[in-house]
């Protein structure tokens, strides 16, 4: 009875090897590596997230034996513990008992990155934009100027295993924001090129005003040349003759004009 249980126990465990042995063969490794897209897409690396190429013609979804229900995820590691997390449960546990340890989520199904694709332009995966995420399978925020790496992989859901991966990728280091009260304001700090159009700025607006102010002055001088051709009152006591009508001579001579 004693040497039965023994037996048992070495059976059971040759099968468990067995098994992880298994699933271990049937995780294919894709040769494209996640890469942070090109300068050419805007906020490609910010202090909460980054934009991911996306994983078309990463998968030959076929020879994985997917019909059309494989989903494509992407994790996102934040550490050397956290990537050799994700590789050991990857082969033991189900991508829903993944989910509870790992930040992973769902990208979109085989249809959308088969190859070939007929249309054109980059696409990008925006990762960490949710701001509204509070689990790990939303694609939430991460952590101001972490260092992160990611890997694309391939979820049958019949079975809810990973069938294939891709490597990790190299590090990416989002922004870290400067504190502004760090920030060293002295003129002399400037680069040579900020100098230069400081410069000019002021040199523009010096002038500017000198303009300004000629054309003030050129105003008020023409205004003042014609209020002296043209007076608006002239002094009674300079006209030299006016008719008076309520007395019987009605004829004036002003004496000041003899």
């Amino acid at each position: 009875m004693h040497s039965i249980s023994h037996m048992d126990l070495f059976v059971w465990t040759l099968l468990a090897l067995l098994s992880v042995g298994l699933v271990t063969a049937q995780i294919s490794t894709s040769a494209h590596i996640p890469e942070v897209t090109g300068s050419n897409v805007a906020g490609r690396i910010t202090a909460t997230t980054f934009t991911l190429a996306q994983p078309v013609c990463f998968f030959d979804f076929q020879s994985l034996g997917c019909t059309s229900t494989c989903e494509v995820w992407l994790v996102v590691a934040k550490n050397a513990a956290e990537r050799n997390l994700y590789d050991s449960e990857k082969t033991t546990q189900s991508v829903t008992m993944m989910t509870s340890n790992l930040d992973i989520f769902y990208v979109g199904n085989q249809s959308a990155y088969a190859c070939p694709q007929t249309n054109n332009g980059q696409r990008v995966v925006k990762v960490g934009h949710n701001v509204d995420c509070v689990s790990n399978t939303c694609n939430g925020p991460l952590p101001i100027g972490s260092t992160v790496n990611v890997k694309y992989f391939v979820v049958n859901p019949i079975i809810n295993n990973v069938v294939s991966e891709t490597p990790w990728s190299s590090n990416i280091n989002l922004l870290s924001p400067k504190d502004p009260a760090t920030i060293d304001t002295w003129f002399g700090k400037r680069s040579a090129g900020m100098v230069v159009i400081t410069a000019i700025l002021s040199t523009l607006t010096a002038i500017l005003l000198l303009l300004l102010l000629i054309m003030f002055c050129s105003t008020l001088r023409t205004e003042d040349q014609n209020l002296t051709k043209n007076p608006i009152n002239q002094d009674p006591y300079k006209i030299k003759r006016y008719d008076t009508h309520h007395v019987r001579s009605s004829t004036y001579e002003n004496k000041l004009y003899q």
